[in-house]
């Protein structure tokens, strides 16, 4: 919340100031937020971890979305075909939107942990611990 802003605790407080000291504070201008024309697609329960899945993710933030899926084209991990295929589904919830393919900039790429399954891990000696099989999720936002 700004500082110029009449409700808040942080608002009195400013207001309290500037009267003791006579001298008015600057405000900040209320930041103007373009309504932003975006596009997202979300997939969820992927079968891999989200350690693996965020260094391949983090290959395309601030590209053209045409630029990403070539540097996902040659990406020689297998994750690549999963976050190339959600950056093409998100270019075609765009295109449903109206919006141009040509200008679209992939704005973010968020890896989110998902579901674990835990299987037994059979060890020697007969013993055994509990071997975890990690999912996630990916949510991927172009922007015209």
């Amino acid at each position: 919340r700004l500082a110029g802003s009449s409700r808040g605790p942080a608002a009195r407080a400013v207001r309290s100031l500037s009267s003791a000291l006579g001298v008015p504070l600057p405000v900040a201008p209320a930041a103007e937020v373009k309504p932003g024309r975006t596009a997202q697609a979300f997939y969820r329960n992927l079968p891999v971890s989200p350690k693996k899945l965020r260094v391949v993710a983090n290959l395309t933030p601030k590209l053209y979305w045409r630029e990403a899926m070539m540097q996902l084209e040659f990406c020689r991990k297998q994750m690549a075909v999963m976050v190339k295929n959600a950056i093409e589904s998100a270019a075609g919830n765009a295109e449903a939107q109206g919006l141009s393919k040509e200008r679209l900039v992939v704005d973010e790429v968020v890896v989110n942990k998902g579901k674990h399954f835990k299987k037994m891990d059979i060890k020697a000696r007969g013993k055994t611990g509990i071997r975890k099989t990690y999912f996630s999720h990916l949510r991927v936002v172009l922007r015209e």
